[in-house]
Parts: structure tokens; sequence; C-alpha cells
């Protein structure tokens, strides 16, 4: 009997992930309400900043749905067959890269036209001007590493060895990411939001330490 394995055909497997990023943004605009985001006299920006929180929420649930695939496509593993092939892990990885970039890039577009000058300053870490530039320096930090892992995955046949260490990194943004949100974002810091936020930075948490564990329990079994 042919075990079952998601794929890019596969339209259940498509479904579930247009849910994972269709739920979040669906609780935003219930937490924000359509007619506040949308009402006159907004600050200017207004629509970049409300598409860089979307992006964002975005963003941390396709982190999470790689993080936690990732960790189920392990040869020999018997969870494997319950995990994206490498194409399309590719391809939601690059998905992934597009979606932050428009986090990044729309939120500059808002702080720039509120301030009618170019925000560059807000792409700069800083952990000694306050608590507001903290939580943005970490998800400035979170995006240097999460091009970094990438960067490790593109060149895993050059450095066979040691890819898997730099694509590791991934686990950081993770904490990272979530810091990130939590700090800055409101909605995160809902009671809507939380139940959702707790489930994904625990879920990705524990599968890593469940995966460091069988990994380690493997190696023992095969060095004796």
């Amino acid at each position: 009997m042919t075990a079952f394995r998601f794929d890019a055909n596969n339209i259940f497997y498509k479904f579930i992930l247009a849910g994972l990023v269709a739920v979040p943004v669906a609780l935003f605009f219930i937490f924000n309400g359509t007619q506040d985001l949308l009402r006159t006299g907004a600050p200017e920006g207004q629509l970049f900043y409300l598409g860089s929180k979307i992006a964002g929420l975005c963003a941390f649930i396709l982190l999470w749905w790689q993080c936690l695939t990732a960790l189920f496509n392990h040869r020999g593993d018997s969870t494997r067959r319950y995990a994206p092939g490498k194409r399309l892990h590719i391809i939601f990885g690059l998905s992934l890269l597009v979606v932050i970039l428009l986090h990044a890039s729309f939120f500059v577009t808002a702080v720039s036209l509120r301030s009618e000058q170019v925000a560059w300053h807000v792409l700069v870490p800083a952990f000694t001007k306050g608590y507001y530039v903290i939580a943005l320096s970490l998800g400035i930090f979170a995006l240097l590493m999460i091009l970094m892992a990438m960067a490790a995955g593109l060149l895993r046949k050059r450095f066979p060895q040691g890819w898997k260490f730099g694509h590791a990194l991934v686990f950081v943004v993770v904490i990272l990411a979530s810091m990130h949100a939590y700090m800055i974002g409101t909605e995160m810091q809902s009671d809507l939001f939380l139940p959702l936020f707790w489930f994904v930075v625990v879920s990705a948490l524990v599968g890593g330490f469940l995966r460091f564990f069988s990994s380690g329990k493997t190696a023992i079994k095969t060095s004796l």
C-alpha cells in the first residue's frame, strides 16, 4: 500500500496552507474592524501600515509552517510521509521571504509617508533607544538570519557537511520573530490572538525538541 504523501498536486495540502494564512488575516480584520481600519482622516501611510501588519502575520504563520514541516521531513523517519517535498519546501521558503520583505518595505513606506522623509533609520538595529526600537531590532536580526538560513540551503551542494547548521538558524529566527511580534504587535497581545501566538511558539519549540531528541537517539543507535 502506497503511503499518503503531501505534494504540490495535493489540493488538500493547498487548502491547509491557504487556511493557515486566511485565519490570522480574518482574525486581524475581526479584531480591528474594517471601518476603523479604513476610516476617513486616517494618518498618512495607513494602508501601507495595515499591509505591513497583515504581511507580518502571514510571515509568522508561514515561518512556523516551514519549521514544523521541515522537522517531519527527515530521511528515515516515519513522519516523513506527512511532510512536503523539497520542491514545495523551497517554493514556500521563497514565498516566506517575499512576504517578510513586503512586511519590512510596507512598514518603511508607512513611516516615511508619516514623517515626510525616507525612514531608512528604522532598518538600523539599536538596543539602547527604548522598547519600540528594540522590538524593531529583533525583527531586523530575524530577517538577517533567515537570509543566512536560506543561503545555507541554496549552497547545500557546495557545503554538504555544514549547510544544515546554517539552515538550522531558522529556529533562532522563530524565537526572534516571536519576540518581535509580541513586543510590537498590538494584536498579538490581545485575547483573540494570544492563543494562536502561544500555539505557534510552543508547537515549534516542542517540535524542535522532539526532532533533536529523536536525532540524538538515532545517532546513539547507529554508534552501537
